[in-house]
């Protein structure tokens, strides 16, 4: 890796833009996470997924009729391994005070569905049925996610049996535990790296001259506008805050 000198520019109206082409939430590329043990270290805007807690599953990017499926991970210690058929989930802040909306890309967000059937869905409008109140053990990592909605199937459990995650009665004995694990490096900063170099953010624009370099990056996602030239767009391009 070499470093040169650039300067980005995060703008409301780049991400506006980005969003608009479903680009920038929910991705999908292989990585780490570390386990979450305590609720408050989440925030609007980090990344996770949801891993079976003593299982080496996590929740997939299948979205079946009804639920989601399993997809492999290597756990060791308070870490996991994840592939990119694992759903990388970005939160939001939820229609209810306290939630958190579960972004899953362009199928919108996860949401429980019903009343009678044990049902995880994706949406795209964030409502209260797809705004999720989270508690944590601090102790085993367990995390307790249920939906604010009218829907009583609403708490998120691994089914070990079917090999899926979907919602059921919050009072359900026979389907598994997830955890929560935060991507690493899903954290707020001022520097940016990519495969060919680092940038600085910007936030004066009165800095910026002809002559500068410069790469646009989302402003809450680890995504910048790419090389590749699309008929009506342009694609992105992973980076790291």
């Amino acid at each position: 890796m070499y470093r040169i000198s650039k300067r980005i520019i995060s703008m409301l109206l780049v991400i506006s833009f980005l969003l608009s082409m479903g680009l920038v939430a929910g991705a999908t590329t292989s990585g780490t996470a570390t386990l979450v043990t305590d609720v408050s270290s989440l925030s609007a805007g980090d990344q996770i997924i949801i891993v079976a807690a003593d299982y080496d599953y996590a929740l997939s990017t299948t979205q079946n009729t009804n639920n989601r499926g399993q997809a492999a991970v290597t756990k060791s210690g308070s870490t996991v391994s994840y592939g990119s058929d694992v759903q990388v989930i970005t939160l939001e802040t939820g229609t209810v005070d306290g939630t958190f909306g579960f972004n899953v890309g362009d199928a919108g967000y996860l949401y429980a569905a019903s009343s009678s059937g044990n049902y995880l869905k994706s949406t795209t409008t964030l409502s209260d049925n797809a705004s999720w109140a989270i508690t944590i053990d601090a102790s085993t990592g367990g995390a307790t996610i249920t939906a604010s909605g009218t829907y009583t199937n609403n708490t998120m459990f691994y089914n070990s049996t079917s090999g899926l995650f979907s919602c059921y009665v919050s009072t359900n004995t026979t389907q598994k535990a997830v955890c929560i694990y935060k991507l690493d490096g899903s954290s707020d900063s001022s520097d940016v790296t990519t495969d060919s170099g680092t940038a600085t953010l910007v936030t004066d624009a009165s800095s910026l001259s002809a002559g500068d370099q410069i790469i646009i990056v989302a402003m809450d996602y680890d995504y910048a506008l790419s090389t590749t030239q699309n008929t009506n767009n342009r694609g992105q391009a992973a980076v790291t805050k």
